[in-house]
């Protein structure tokens, strides 16, 4: 049943209250499981510490009795914990202690970078999937912890059918004992559901052992500590099924496991080490087709691929470096040059070659890399090792294609 409320229209939500009294009144009649509310509002935490909200929530607000009544009929209230990717505070009506708040989380079990977490939030659901949308039988992949809690809606339609005299207490219970423990930034131990878990627990069989991760891997990919690992890395594309000679990929690539620590997000493209260990990304490819005769734009029928790669970081060891030199204080060199001077030459007339530099030791205290002027400059005395690509591409359709490096050791007088 959607029911509207009086006075809303386009992002406005109206006066509630009547939609609250018309699930009490009809919650028997219609044996209504649950109420979705993917609406809230935010809050200001320096407001609620002014009012003496310890709790960060304001728990004596007029339509908390409602929720209260919801839950004496059977009925789970159930909110959007709210985007505005705060740590540790929900949105409101969320945030009340008669309610069940909602946030949401990726496909490998990551809470959302816009979902509202706290100590208090009930639990994290699915969102951003590919689902159908709409009434001319499309898909899409929405986000945001509104459609995360609908998905929550669902489990305890499911919780109902599997046991119809279950209370709303137990309902709330079961889905957090068969949950999944996520850790967060400032919070630990969520609980991500697990429908399958939540049927098992329900209908009295033990839940069977789970993969302590949601993601599978697909290769191993060695880089060293501040080196940058892009997403059309040549050698990592050949990892896709279908590559076309004459295709054009988008390539995108995000951590899922490891992320601040061992590494980090630099560009939608790109992440880079930041100290010896391991982390996992997803690197998603997109094929994109000619629009005109100049222009390339998305290709929905050709579809996406993803792939897992664990990336492992070590420190540049002496053996890895192909040369070194030694310039004054404030001395630079441009890049490319450097790149000739080791032989690394554009191999046939049919490719666009590029330099790219990451400053593997000294960085901003020996050497630092002006990209606009492609310049390695020297800052103060010392040593900083420099890894130096030159890239490949196809004139056509601007693919890379091929990528050789070399290290270099520069010693600053």
């Amino acid at each position: 049943v959607l029911i509207k409320p009086a006075g809303s229209s386009g992002g406005f939500v109206g006066d509630t209250s009547g939609a609250y009294d018309w699930v009490i009144s009809n919650a028997t009649k219609y044996g209504i499981d649950a109420a979705v509310m993917s609406f809230g509002s935010g809050q200001s935490e320096r407001e609620l510490h002014r009012e003496g909200r310890i709790d960060k929530c304001p728990n004596d607000h007029p339509v908390s009795p409602q929720f209260t009544q919801m839950r004496n009929l059977g009925v789970v209230p159930i909110f959007a914990s709210g985007n505005d990717g705060q740590l540790d505070l929900l949105g409101f009506p969320a945030c009340l202690n008669t309610t069940v708040s909602v946030g949401a989380a990726d496909q490998y079990g990551n809470v959302q970078l816009y979902s509202n977490s706290h100590k208090d939030l009930t639990v994290l659901a699915p969102a951003g999937f590919q689902i159908p949308v709409g009434y001319d039988g499309g898909y899409g992949s929405p986000h945001g912890t509104s459609f995360a809690a609908p998905a929550y809606g669902a489990l305890i339609a499911i919780g109902r059918q599997i046991q119809p005299d279950i209370t709303v207490d137990e309902l709330i219970e079961a889905s957090r004992f068969s949950a999944r423990p996520i850790d967060d930034v400032e919070v630990s131990n969520m609980r991500l559901i697990d429908f399958l878990g939540f049927a098992q627990h329900l209908a009295g069989q033990n839940i069977p052992e789970r993969n302590s991760s949601l993601y599978t891997l697909d290769a191993n990919y060695d880089i060293y500590v501040g080196e940058t690992l892009r997403g059309d890395n040549p050698e990592l594309s050949q990892l896709f099924p279908n590559i076309k000679k004459d295709g054009y990929y988008q390539y995108s690539i995000r951590i899922i496991d490891g992320f601040g620590e061992h590494c980090r997000t630099k560009t939608r493209e790109s992440i880079g080490s930041l100290s010896p260990g391991k982390c996992v990304v997803a690197i998603e490819r997109n094929e994109l087709k000619k629009v005109d005769n100049r222009m390339w734009g998305p290709c929905p029928e050709c579809g996406s691929f993803t792939k897992i790669i664990q990336v492992r970081s070590s420190k540049v060891t002496q053996s890895a470096v192909n040369g070194s030199l030694q310039i004054g204080r404030y001395e630079s060199i441009i890049a490319s040059k450097l790149v000739e001077q080791f032989g690394l030459t554009t191999p046939v007339s049919t490719f666009r070659s590029r330099v790219e530099v990451d400053i593997l030791e000294g960085g901003d205290e020996v050497c630092s890399y002006a990209t606009e002027s492609e310049k390695i400059i020297s800052i103060s005395p010392g040593v900083c090792t420099v890894l130096l690509w030159s890239t490949y591409s196809a004139l056509d359709t601007g693919r890379r294609v091929d990528m050789k490096s070399i290290i270099v050791r520069i010693r600053v007088k």
